[in-house]
């Protein structure tokens, strides 16, 4: 290390000690004297050490670390000369003994060679610090990134037709993350044996070589290994003295917060909040507490306390609500199984949850702990379930009407209804269109089961998903949105020779007229053709065409053909439900129904329990409720979100009268003399 720069000294004159006055002023001006810095030690203070009696120096060095044995023989030239010859061996082994447990030093290493690969902290590659990787085969503490080591061996028996025992090897990962170990050499041992080897000349001096070579290799084998066992058991016993130190700073900690009257809330923590308040940084440190360093850290420890007991107050109430709303939830179910089998209108009821949120149930759910709620108290509001149901019901109503914009009221001569053909909604968050009312109320992504800011709320929603309920109904402003497909299907509506200000959804679904676009260009077949719509897929085959044509809206102008009863009956006879292939069972990828996104999987759900699955429920009511013929919407039925999956039906064709027009039997097609001469 370079000596210290010396600094020029400062001298004060009489001059500046005195009193400096001058007429009509009383200027005073002070001296200031040097000053000296308090240094812990001086420079040089060591250097008389070399001149004492070397049994003086063995006293003083015997009782010194190897650490410190390696620092001071790096502080001047004269002390490495010292430390580094061969007769300060003796100095070196009093200080190794020092450290309890430390294994006797390898023959092939010298004293400080033992000891810097041991208590030094630079890379014996790169003189990096904080070097904490040891590989004990080759006797080397390095930085992983400094590691200079490659898998060399068939490189090295091809060579030299030696075998690894001819050198050191460590069986490590391939890679960092990698569980594929391979047998790495020490590239610098392996340059240097490649450079010993390339010099020998005779057969005899190689097998010399050879034998000294595999001799140094067997030499390290047991050394390696009772040095990465002491290391081991080192870092162990450092381990477990940190953990006593960090045990022993929380139990200084507790004894405070006992102290501040937080007893009760020691006594009741948890395991997750004995390890919020072990892990926390002002805790987990190890080191002794002190007054001092108590107040400093009271206030976040008190902070931490605070979230702690308040978590554990909710915890407690969770547990209260969990308890009475199972009680509540008997009596609901109870209700519910005394007015039969399940239809699709009961999931668009208040269900259990939504009941639950209702001022007299949750009056009686989230009473104070200290008042007794019992069965009876909850059976005794029986009989208001209905009244409550229907309160639900018309909030949800008027919750919905409100999302109708202005511009449909005043399109619409008579008053709104959401039972209306025309009114329909999409959700923004799956983007499902055509919900109804009131199947929109079973819609799954207005009530969904994630994380609630209401405690309570939150509660009810994960009760609900344990028992298989649906969770409350959380419709916000914005998760649903008026379809805008209206005009479209107004239009439609009229074409067909209904009122869309008053026909009802439920009307058009029942009503049997048929009809084909006349604007159509055809399918793509040698002979025109039309093809055949109701209602619902006339709205689709609108978009589809305002799609192919770029168009902000819809057409302006579709020549709508409606068929005759007779022609719309043969279409009607002829329309199948258009079935995904995963949902078809004749088809080969029936079963695979998980590949279709989750809207457009139809739900099927028992009657009598609250059974559910994406394919009609035949073994299930066979096997669990021993019904031989089950039977769609009596022992099972389709759920109401998923309803409008299974109105779309495969296409049918209608080909307008004509010699030349012959239908293949396998093609859902017919005939129709009703189609006006030269309109296709």
């Amino acid at each position: 290390m370079p000596p210290r720069r010396k600094k020029a000294k400062v001298v004060a004159s009489d001059a500046t000690i005195e009193v400096a006055t001058s007429s009509g002023a009383n200027a005073e001006t002070k001296a200031r004297a040097p000053t000296r810095r308090n240094l812990r030690g001086r420079r040089g203070s060591l250097k008389d050490m070399l001149n004492m009696p070397l049994d003086v120096l063995y006293e003083i060095f015997g009782r010194m670390h190897p650490r410190d044995l390696l620092n001071l023989a790096r502080t001047s030239k004269d002390f490495r000369m010292l430390l580094m010859s061969r007769d300060s061996a003796l100095f070196w082994k009093a200080a190794r003994e020092q450290v309890p447990g430390l294994p006797e030093c390898p023959a092939f290493l010298s004293e400080p060679q033992y000891a810097n690969l041991l208590f030094s902290s630079f890379c014996n590659n790169c003189l990096k610090k904080n070097a904490q990787m040891f590989v004990w085969e080759f006797f080397v503490r390095v930085v992983r990134e400094a590691f200079d080591m490659r898998d060399l061996t068939a490189d090295i028996q091809e060579n030299t037709g030696i075998k690894e025992s001819f050198y050191s090897t460590a069986l490590m990962p391939r890679t960092k993350h990698s569980y594929s170990m391979v047998h790495y050499v020490h590239t610098p041992e392996y340059e240097k044996l490649k450079t010993q080897w390339k010099a020998l000349e005779t057969a005899e001096e190689k097998i010399s070589f050879a034998k000294t070579q595999v001799a140094l290799v067997k030499a390290r084998i047991e050394p390696a290994k009772t040095l990465a066992s002491w290391k081991t058991n080192e870092l162990q016993t450092r381990s477990s003295e940190l953990d006593g130190l960090k045990q022993e700073r929380l139990d200084s900690i507790l004894a405070h917060l006992r102290k501040e009257g937080w007893a009760e809330d020691i006594k009741k923590m948890d395991y997750t909040d004995g390890l919020d308040l072990r892990s926390h940084k002002a805790v987990r440190k190890p080191q002794k507490l002190t007054d001092s360093a108590w107040e400093s850290i009271r206030g976040e420890i008190v902070a931490l306390m605070e979230e702690i007991r308040e978590a554990r107050l909710q915890r407690e109430r969770d547990a209260l609500w969990s308890t009475r709303l199972e009680l509540m939830c008997q009596v609901v179910s109870a209700y519910d199984t005394s007015l039969g089998r399940r239809t699709a209108m009961s999931d668009t009821q208040a269900q259990f949850a939504d009941l639950a949120l209702m001022p007299p149930f949750r009056t009686l759910v989230d009473a104070p702990p200290d008042t007794s709620v019992t069965a009876q108290d909850f059976e005794n509001l029986r009989d208001s379930i209905p009244t409550l149901r229907a309160e639900w019901l018309e909030a949800r109503r008027a919750e919905i009407l409100e999302l109708i914009p202005q511009e449909v009221a005043q399109a619409s001569k008579a008053e709104l209804s959401l039972s209306l053909a025309f009114v329909g909604f999409e959700c923004a968050m799956c983007s499902l269109e055509n919900l109804r009312w009131p199947n929109v109320l079973a819609h799954s992504c207005l009530r969904p089961k994630y994380s609630n800011p209401d405690a309570y709320k939150q509660q009810v929603a994960k009760m609900s998903s344990m028992i298989s309920m649906p969770a409350p109904w959380r419709g916000k402003a914005g998760d649903l949105l008026f379809s805008e497909r209206w005009k479209i299907t107004r239009s439609v509506i009229s074409a067909l020779g209904k009122d869309p200000d008053t026909t009802t959804y439920e009307e058009m679904m029942q009503h049997q007229a048929r009809m084909i676009c006349l604007s159509d260009d055809g399918d793509p077949m040698e002979v025109d053709c039309r093809q055949a719509h109701d209602w619902k897929s006339a709205v689709v085959h609108v978009l589809a065409v305002a799609e192919e044509d770029s168009l902000p809206g819809h057409r302006a102008k579709h020549r709508w053909h409606v068929l005759d009863a007779s022609e719309a009956a043969r279409v009607i006879a002829l329309e199948e439900p258009d079935i995904a292939p995963e949902l078809d069972p004749n088809n080969i990828f029936f079963g695979l129904e998980g590949l279709l996104p989750v809207t457009t999987r139809p739900k099927y759900c028992c009657s009598h329990c609250r059974q559910s699955a994406t394919r009609p429920l035949i073994d299930h009511c066979i096997t669990a409720h021993a019904i031989k013929d089950p039977r769609i919407d009596e022992d099972f039925y389709v759920h109401p979100d998923r309803r409008g999956t299974l109105d779309i039906m495969k296409p049918v064709y209608v080909y307008p009268d004509g010699e030349d027009n012959v239908v293949e039997p396998d093609f859902r097609a017919i005939v129709a003399k009703s189609i006006p001469e030269g309109s296709i």
